[in-house]
């Protein structure tokens, strides 16, 4: 599926529902009555209307689009709160500090906020403001990686590139668990916001910083 597709259509239509849907089937043999819980993001039907008329994406698409909305933010809760609970497994080893050839780190400059729980929520948490919009993460990496590298340009290059391999990790994960080649647009924005600030950094340094070649998408 094209992402520019999609863009599209996340610019040109808003109606977008989330809801808890509690699901109840009742197995005839046993008499045994099972009640499943699962977040949704619904697309209502306007919006499946208007983005045929617009030529960009058929129902079936946008059904396609919604199921990967759904697959994409429960892998972002596996992942966040499998981070999360490691961070807080050192805490309670007693270990606070992390240390960087010789720079010692708190450890609550990597601890990430509470993770949202509900598919409005994590729709807060992502927009503008969030714990998580493309300010607050390019933010939270970039107070790191001075605090680590300070004005060091060699130590600052080695941040980045590590920030870069972090990038490139997350779109395998991402590949291999959603079968998609291209991660959500809100990553491609926080990689540029955070490549953005490296660069002004840099430049205010005094280092001269080689833009790189526009390739297709």
């Amino acid at each position: 599926m094209d992402v520019n597709m999609i863009s599209s259509l996340s610019q040109q239509t808003a109606t977008v529902k989330a809801s808890m849907t509690k699901t109840t089937t009742t197995n005839e043999a046993t008499n045994e009555t099972t009640t499943t819980e699962a977040f949704s993001l619904d697309i209502s039907t306007e919006v499946k209307k208007a983005s045929t008329a617009l030529g960009k994406l058929t129902p079936e698409q946008v059904d396609a689009l919604q199921e990967g909305i759904d697959r994409s933010y429960m892998l972002m809760i596996k992942t966040l709160t499998e981070q999360n609970a490691t961070l807080q497994g050192y805490l309670d080893q007693g270990l606070f500090k992390f240390d960087f050839d010789g720079v010692e780190i708190g450890l609550d400059k990597f601890v990430l906020p509470e993770v949202a729980t509900t598919p409005e929520e994590a729709a807060k948490a992502v927009g503008e403001g969030g714990e998580y919009s493309v300010d607050a993460v390019a933010t939270r990496i970039m107070d790191m990686a001075t605090s680590i590298a300070g004005n060091d340009p060699e130590k600052l290059k080695m941040m980045q590139e590590a920030v870069e391999e972090g990038f490139r990790q997350a779109g395998i994960t991402w590949k291999e668990a959603i079968g998609q080649d291209e991660m959500p647009q809100i990553t491609h924005d926080t990689h540029d916001e955070i490549t953005k600030r490296f660069n002004e950094l840099f430049e205010k340094l005094g280092i001269n910083v080689q833009q790189p070649a526009d390739t297709e998408e």
